[in-house]
């Protein structure tokens, strides 16, 4: 039994991967009606075998199933969307031969559940913070940002030493227009992580990921309001995350995206600091420190 529900788990989860970046390789390409029959099918992918999930998948695909209602969306919105459910069914892995109340992974309401007599699916220890969540994910694919920020703050007041809730935190304030708050929670979540090791999830470090979309959006929009110095060390502090990505999750399901980003981030970071030298005569503080063989790593911007 233990094989057979891994193989079909792990078959669950390479194919949802597959299909969440076809979706945003669609997207990319400007083929809006083709990424959404991908993201239809990557719906019905995994509600197909929603029996062998859990709670929080069917969660994760509330979200995705609002967002595809919704279409189009653009690429760093389905990301957000996407995430959960990758991070959901990664998690489902590590169950062994473990299965969740069926009546809490189809999301059997209460009134329902009385009928069905005593012992047949109780409400579990926590459910406020999960229905917070669960309603959050439902505002993300509606393009609520601001109401699942508020949602996603009361989960966090709840449960403040749960990682996951910062990091989602942080989606929600990245999809608000709000990187510099976003980048609060996924520093919270890191660090967490960090004091408590045996908490981490399978997908723990994509906040660092995370981090660094966030230190990149913050970098464009300081070079497009021509703050030049903060531009220059956004781009760094964007650069540190990816790279810590890739080395605390040398298999992670991110690389090739990180490695991508960090691409483009090397052209941004580059134009960054020429413009700079045109303007001032001299680099930028990050880069005279390496030349000068400096081993202090700047400070970097608050958000």
């Amino acid at each position: 039994m233990t094989g057979w529900l891994a193989q079909r788990r792990g078959t669950l989860y390479v194919e949802a991967v597959r299909l969440q970046e076809r979706v945003a390789c669609e997207i990319l390409e400007a083929r809006p009606e083709v990424a959404r029959v991908a993201a239809a099918e990557l719906v019905e992918v995994v509600r197909s075998h929603l029996a062998l999930t859990t709670a929080e998948v069917r969660r994760a695909l509330e979200a995705v199933r609002a967002g595809v209602a919704s279409w189009p969306v653009d690429l760093a919105l389905w990301q957000a969307l996407a995430l959960p459910l990758e991070v959901a069914l990664a998690r489902t892995l590590v169950l062994g031969d473990e299965l969740e109340d069926p009546l809490d992974v189809l999301g059997v309401p209460e009134a329902m559940r009385a009928r069905l007599g005593p012992g047949d699916g109780r409400t579990p220890a926590g459910s406020r913070v999960e229905d917070l969540e669960r309603e959050a994910h439902r505002l993300l694919g509606l393009r609520k940002f601001k109401r699942a920020v508020r949602s996603l703050r009361r989960a966090v007041r709840v449960e403040p030493g749960r990682s996951a809730l910062h990091n989602d935190l942080g989606l929600a304030y990245a999809m608000a227009g709000l990187p510099g708050r976003a980048i609060e929670c996924y520093r919270r979540a890191i660090e967490l992580n960090r004091l408590h090791p045996e908490r981490r999830s399978p997908e723990w470090a994509l906040a660092w990921f995370n981090l660094g979309r966030a230190w990149r959006r913050m970098g464009a929009e300081a070079f497009e309001d021509r703050m030049l110095d903060r531009a220059v060390e956004a781009y760094a502090a964007s650069r540190e995350a990816f790279e810590a990505y890739l080395r605390e999750a040398p298999e992670g399901t991110r690389r090739a995206d990180t490695e991508d980003q960090l691409r483009r981030l090397a052209e941004e970071q580059a134009l960054a600091e020429r413009t700079w030298r045109l303007v001032t005569g001299r680099p930028p503080a990050p880069v005279a420190e390496a030349q000068a063989g400096g081993a202090e790593t700047p400070n970097r911007p608050t958000g």
